[in-house]
């Protein structure tokens, strides 16, 4: 069973392309919580989902591999800005402003 975009024409093998990239950041900690922990359990989950699927014989395409790979980055990316924000809030410089409306 092969699972394919629409627009595409051959079936890429899960290979390394599903592997961490070499350039990204390890988590770091900073009093209790670390950088793209979230991220790491979205990864596990989704190397157990591809193993999963391998196993069953179907076949990621290039474009879907690429939705994936988007969806990731955004999952560190959210990562990270919820922890520089927990970050601020513990530290005391987090500047809350509040719009009021105008009567």
């Amino acid at each position: 069973m092969a699972l394919r975009s629409p627009s595409s024409t051959s079936p890429q093998d899960l290979g390394p392309r599903y592997s961490p990239p070499a350039d990204s950041l390890p988590p770091t900690s900073q009093g209790g919580s670390s950088n793209g922990a979230k991220a790491d359990v979205a990864r596990k989950e989704f190397d157990h989902l591809l193993a999963k699927l391998k196993k069953e014989g179907v076949q990621i395409d290039g474009k879907i591999a690429s939705i994936i790979d988007d969806e990731i980055a955004r999952i560190k990316a959210e990562a990270k800005r919820e922890n520089i924000i927990n970050w601020l809030k513990r530290n005391g410089r987090l500047l809350r402003v509040v719009f009021g409306e105008e009567e």
